[in-house]
């Protein structure tokens, strides 16, 4: 579980509510406009910690990519949150 003075940090830095929490796409779905970006978390532990406070606190969006290497430790965050996986964008990139 996360810290409580961790939370009510970032409930104070939570989105206004004059901001919508989604943009829509053309295809009606709607993607959130905040999500946890993991290019600085090393893989393994850091990335899966980071991940998994961040689905606790009711994140759901992840930006990630390969060259990162953590795109596993978010993967198994969100296996082990018990968030549907539905509910969650995972955004990633390729080299290329």
């Amino acid at each position: 579980t996360l810290d409580p003075s961790v939370a009510a940090t970032d409930a104070a830095m939570a989105i206004p509510p004059s901001i919508p929490p989604t943009y829509e796409l053309r295809d009606g779905r709607r993607i959130p406009k905040v999500g946890l970006g993991v290019y600085r978390s090393k893989p393994g532990i850091e990335t899966y910690r980071a991940a998994s406070w961040a689905l606790e606190l009711g994140y759901r969006h992840v930006d990630t990519a390969v060259m990162y290497g953590n795109e596993r430790a978010v993967g198994r965050a969100l296996s082990d949150s018990g968030v549907p996986r539905e509910d969650v964008w995972i955004t990633t990139k390729i080299n290329g």
